[in-house]
């Protein structure tokens, strides 16, 4: 009998980020038989020249911390929540909030919308700001008085008016994860709540959300901040079965984000905990929430109440 000889397998069967798919189709690349005749020195000229953003190309840990140093990081709004998270949520990166409702997490997204596009000097990223609204829950009558709230406090000869303050904002309302993937493959263009009984498909569309977010994060250098739910989950301490609230995406989507916050109320206040960061240590602040805005606690205006507004 005559030895089988290589097969040549097809390069679309193959487990490959699209980009570098892309790259290995234009330089000649159909199967892995290709990838044998033509080896890896012939193909690295090929790759490297046409590397991008996803590409093969590597940069040294000095430029990388350069580019790191240069990054906008968006204020909360709170000097505190700030100082926990290193200054404000970094632009680059995907960061994620979750809490039990009545905390403020739909306020506290609709307050980045806001603080997006204040100056560099004030906080923000002289920016515009995406809104994915999968729960109904935006409000254009609060949004438009934290606007007008933080033009209050801008500079005199600031010339910014509360039209182009909401024109900055793009929401999109989705209703389902069919059209939640639909929109986040089209963000690319725009930047240049379903149950599941099949757990599967569900880990398979957080993976590639997160796989978007990210790529989106780092080409485009936004800031991406992801309202997480809490639930219940069955945990076992010692012999006994106990609940705890946790991240209602799941374990798989707490790897994908960057940084995570935990809102959480105690002792009648508001807390926000830094559970995960690449760079800083868990630390918690307290801040409060008034009509206007997200705030410290020491802040607080006197007049105006905590809302408990989602």
């Amino acid at each position: 009998m005559v030895p089988a000889g290589p097969v040549a397998r097809p390069l679309a069967t193959f487990t490959i980020d699209p980009d570098r798919r892309a790259l290995l189709t234009n330089a000649g690349v159909r199967n892995s038989l290709d990838v044998l005749r033509m080896g890896g020195s012939a193909l690295e000229p090929s790759l490297s020249k046409q590397a991008g953003p996803d590409g093969f190309e590597s940069v040294s840990a000095w430029d990388a911390m350069k580019k790191e140093h240069e990054r906008v990081a968006l204020t909360t709004g709170s000097q505190a929540v700030d100082a926990v998270i290193g200054g404000g949520f970094a632009c680059g990166s995907v960061s994620e909030l979750a809490g039990p409702p009545g905390l403020g997490k739909t306020q506290f997204g609709m307050q980045m919308c806001i603080n997006v596009q204040l100056p560099v000097s004030q906080g923000g990223a002289d920016g515009q700001a995406i809104y994915i609204d999968t729960e109904g829950s935006f409000s254009v009558k609060r949004v438009a008085e934290m606007a007008q709230s933080a033009i209050a406090k801008m500079d005199m000869t600031s010339t910014v008016t509360l039209e182009q303050m909401l024109n900055n904002i793009k929401l999109f309302r989705v209703h389902d994860h069919i059209q939640q993937m639909a929109l986040l493959n089209q963000l690319k263009s725009v930047l240049s709540k379903q149950g599941f009984g099949d757990m599967g498909l569900r880990s398979r569309l957080l993976t590639s959300s997160a796989q978007i977010l990210r790529k989106l994060a780092g080409t485009y250098s936004v800031c991406i901040l992801v309202i997480n739910q809490m639930t219940t989950k069955i945990i076992k301490v010692g012999l006994e079965d106990c609940s705890a609230l946790v991240p209602a995406l799941g374990d798989s989507w707490g790897h994908a984000c960057t940084s995570r916050l935990i809102l959480y109320m105690q002792n009648n206040t508001r807390h926000a905990m830094l559970v995960k960061s690449p760079n800083l240590p868990e630390a918690v602040a307290e801040y409060t929430i008034s009509v206007y805005n997200f705030k410290d606690v020491l802040f607080q205006e006197s007049g105006i109440q905590d809302v408990p507004h989602e």
